[in-house]
């Protein structure tokens, strides 16, 4: 964790640009956002507008007008005091940012279920790390974010059909499982062997309360519930920078009702 390496003012800026995007999905007048006729849209999955937990899109198609936010998270990140850090973790200054396998991700805060997921599970070897960005603030149990399993192994986990590791595992090392509070500007960096996963909890907040989000029956917000709504105003935005990876962060879970009773409020 790297404590206010960047500025919130620049991150600002980016997160209402990534919020447009999003309000975009699925509209007929997307290509009037457009600032290049031969420049990528988003893919056609968001052909109808966002998931129920959201959307993950490749960094370059984020934009509204000609406000680019990706191009403005490299470049702050490059210039900030984190730059030497991952240098120091890559031991080399001769490093690539690996655009294509980089995510821009907007998740809405439905509950989820338990898992993790390894980014070597799905990434080359020479992707040895990850750095996550959040947009805003994240605070656990008000706002989906990302956790870990501490103490990763130094191998790829047995997985699920889908990819996850499964429940067992996460439940195995529960005292081991890391939630931490980010502030706009704070950010993590992972190694491709480190238990990670999207947490999610099912909540949606409006003045001061916290509400649950009506579901279905598996579980899921419905696409008329308010968690459509709540989402543009208190859903995560992040750019994970892959030094490193393109993993499908769709198969990170938590059930984070698990872990509420086991958070220390005064722990980060």
């Amino acid at each position: 964790m790297l404590r206010a390496a960047l500025l919130e003012k620049t991150l600002a800026p980016c997160r209402r640009t990534f919020e447009r995007f999003v309000r975009s999905l699925g509209k007929t007048w997307w290509s009037d956002l457009r600032w290049g006729e031969k420049d990528d849209g988003p893919d056609p999955e968001w052909a109808e507008g966002e998931a129920e937990t959201g959307s993950w899109h490749k960094p370059w198609t984020v934009r509204h007008w000609n406000r680019r936010p990706a191009a403005a998270v490299i470049s702050a990140l490059v210039k900030s005091w984190a730059w030497p850090v991952v240098e120091e973790i890559s031991g080399t200054s001769d490093i690539a940012v690996l655009l294509g396998l980089c995510l821009a991700r907007h998740a809405i805060d439905v509950d989820l279920g338990v898992g993790a997921h390894q980014d070597a599970k799905g990434l080359p070897p020479m992707v040895p790390f990850s750095v996550w960005v959040p947009m805003h603030d994240v605070t656990p149990r008000s706002n989906s974010g990302l956790g870990f399993v501490v103490g990763p192994p130094d191998c790829v986990l047995p997985t699920l059909p889908h990819g996850d590791v499964g429940p067992d595992y996460f439940l195995e090392k529960i005292d081991r499982v890391w939630v931490p509070t980010y502030r706009a500007g704070d950010l993590t960096i992972h190694t491709n062997y480190m238990p990670h996963f999207t947490t999610g909890y099912g909540r949606r907040r409006l003045g001061r309360s916290t509400t649950p989000v009506s579901t279905s029956g598996d579980g899921m917000a419905s696409r008329s519930s308010p968690g459509r709504i709540v989402s543009y105003q208190f859903g995560r935005i992040a750019f994970l920078l892959r030094f490193d990876s393109g993993s499908d962060f769709r198969a990170d879970r938590l059930k984070s009702r698990i872990v509420d009773d086991l958070l220390d409020p005064g722990r980060s």
